[in-house]
C-alpha cells in the first residue's frame, strides 16, 4: 500500500501547476476541525491491502444542482468524468508516460473502479444521477449544497456511496472534498459544473476531468504533496518535502 497512490500524487501536483485554480479542501478541512474542536489523525487507522488483483468498486451518485439550463449538465458529461476517474485510478491514462522518472517504479494501478450507482438507498433502481433545481445561482464552499434545507441535496448513505455534488461555485472555487473521519452527512466531493468531465459547459482550461481526480484523491485521504504547509509532510514516504506552489 505504501506506493499505491504514486500516480495519483503526481496528478495532484500537476493539477496545481497546470493553471490558476482553487482547491478549497484545505480551507474546508481546517474549518471542520476548528468548528468540531478535533484533529483528524489516521495514524491509528487499520489499513489492509486488497487480495491480489482485487478491484474495489465504488458506487457513485452525482447530485446535479442547477439554477440555469447551462448548469444542468448532460448525462454524457457525467459519464465522461466517470471514464476519466477510472483511467486515472487504474493507470490507464495516456499521460501516465509523463510521470517523472524518480516515481516511475512507484506509480501504480490503484485497482479502484468508479461506477454510477444502480441501486438507490431504498432498494429501487437508479441511474446514479440525481437532478434538482435550486434557487441558488452559486454555492460557497460551506456544505450548503449537501442539504435540501439549504437549497442543495441530501447525501445518500456515504458508507455505501461516493456522493459528488456538481453545482455552480462561488469565488473561483473549482471543488473541494471531505477527508476521512468527518461527518457522514457531508462526506463526499463538490465540483464546479464548469470543471466536471471532458465535454459540455466547461472552462477552456479545465476540459480533462482532472479537477475531480484531484478532489477524489483528497476524499481517499491524500494531502497535497507539500503537506498543506511549506515543506510540510504529506505522510507518504516516497515524496520529498515540497514548497507550496
Amino acid at each position: 500500500m505504501k506506493f499505491i497512490f504514486g500516480l495519483i500524487i503526481f496528478l495532484l501536483n500537476s493539477f496545481i501547476l497546470k493553471a490558476q485554480r482553487i482547491c478549497a479542501t484545505d480551507f474546508h478541512a481546517l474549518a471542520v476541525m476548528q468548528s468540531n474542536n478535533r484533529i483528524f489523525d489516521n495514524s491509528g487507522t487499520s489499513l489492509r491491502d486488497t487480495v491480489p488483483n482485487e478491484i474495489i468498486n465504488i458506487p457513485v451518485v452525482v447530485h446535479v444542482l442547477y439554477n440555469t439550463t447551462a448548469q444542468n449538465i448532460s448525462d454524457e458529461q457525467i459519464l465522461s468524468q466517470i471514464a476519466v476517474l477510472n483511467k486515472d485510478y487504474r493507470k490507464h491514462n495516456s499521460d501516465a508516460i509523463n510521470v517523472p522518472a524518480v516515481f516511475k517504479n512507484k506509480a501504480a494501478d490503484c485497482r479502484i473502479n468508479f461506477c454510477l450507482a444502480k441501486v438507490a438507498p431504498g432498494g429501487y433502481s437508479t441511474s446514479g444521477i440525481v437532478r434538482k433545481y435550486t434557487g441558488k445561482n452559486a454555492f460557497p464552499a460551506n456544505d450548503d449544497m449537501k442539504f435540501s434545507s439549504k437549497g442543495g441535496a441530501n447525501a445518500w448513505d456515504s458508507r455505501q456511496y461516493l456522493n459528488i455534488w456538481v453545482c455552480n461555485m462561488q469565488s473561483r472555487v473549482l471543488g473541494y472534498a471531505t477527508t476521512p473521519g468527518g461527518d457522514l452527512s457531508k462526506d463526499g466531493v463538490v465540483i464546479s459544473y464548469t470543471a466536471f468531465g471532458t465535454i459540455g459547459n466547461l472552462q477552456p482550461e479545465f476540459t480533462r476531468g482532472r479537477t475531480t481526480t484531484h478532489e477524489v484523491g483528497h476524499w481517499l485521504g491524500l494531502k497535497h504533496i507539500w503537506g498543506d504547509a511549506n515543506c510540510g509532510s504529506d505522510d507518504v514516504d516516497d515524496t520529498p518535502p515540497q514548497y507550496y506552489r
